[in-house]
């Protein structure tokens, strides 16, 4: 009998190498258990019919951690299925506006 190669890494149509796919950078980056998780424009790459899954995946490991999650986005999907505070940026002005309280908790921890 031979014994079996390494492990192969299945081809990505998209060009990506299978330890820079979307699912593997995810794990590597909750795997030290983080308390702050930080999606910078996190459905940019995917599949519209992707994003209410993943997004609903990434809110539900950031729970489960009790980690706080920072999403940076222009997607009003992944936007919906994330929950919590939304802070919108006015691009004129750099002013953030709130609209779940979340400036008035800042305030009162941070000041100003």
């Amino acid at each position: 009998m031979t014994p079996a190669g390494p492990p192969t890494v299945p081809a990505h149509t998209d060009g990506a190498k299978g330890s820079d796919d979307p699912g593997s950078r995810l794990a590597r980056a909750v795997a030290p258990q983080p308390t702050l998780m930080i999606a910078e424009h996190p459905s940019a790459g995917l599949p519209r019919e992707a994003v209410p899954r993943v997004a609903e995946h990434v809110a539900q490991m950031a729970r489960a951690r009790d980690a706080a999650l920072l999403t940076l986005t222009a997607d009003p999907e992944w936007v919906s299925r994330i929950g919590g505070d939304v802070l919108t940026l006015s691009p004129a002005t750099g002013e953030l506006a709130s609209g779940g309280g979340f400036m008035e908790r800042f305030r009162r921890v941070f000041g100003g």
